[in-house]
Parts: structure tokens; sequence; C-alpha cells
């Protein structure tokens, strides 16, 4: 049950990025990275063919890339598409 204090167009926004979701079942495991649990986020994007990773920290973005994904800071990601 959503929570009475969520603004309609919050809800709706809400539903739509749920309806947008999909389930990726994770079979491909690895640790790349100094922080292991950045490594269930290496795993959702690989097993769910992302096409960029979108990461803040620099111990992600010093790989550059995880197979044929890029890793991207959020900066350089949006100024590629302005």
């Amino acid at each position: 049950m959503l929570g009475r204090n969520m603004s309609p167009s919050f809800v709706v926004n809400l539903k739509r990025l749920i309806s947008l979701s999909e389930i990726v079942k994770v079979t491909h495991f690895f640790v790349v990275c100094c922080d292991p649990g950045d490594s269930k986020f290496l795993e959702l994007a690989v097993n769910g063919c992302a096409d960029v990773i979108i990461w803040g920290e620099a111990d992600l973005r010093i790989l550059g890339r995880i197979e044929d994904i890029l890793i991207r800071r959020t900066a350089v990601f949006i100024r590629a598409f302005l």
C-alpha cells in the first residue's frame, strides 16, 4: 500500500517507473572492484544487458567498462546527450 503522504503525481510517476521495470535473473557473478557491495550493481547490469552504468564512485568508474557496458559519471553521461 502506498503511503498517504505521497502526492498523486508521485504515485503516477512511481507506477509508470514500475511498469517500465523488468526482473533480471542474475546467473553471472563476479567481483572486480574494491567494494564488494558494488558487485551486485555490476552483476545486475551485465545480466540485464545494460548499455551503460551511471556511477559516481571512482572505484567503479576507473574500470571504464565491464564486459561491453560503459561506466560513466553522471555529468559525463548527461553532457553526451545535451
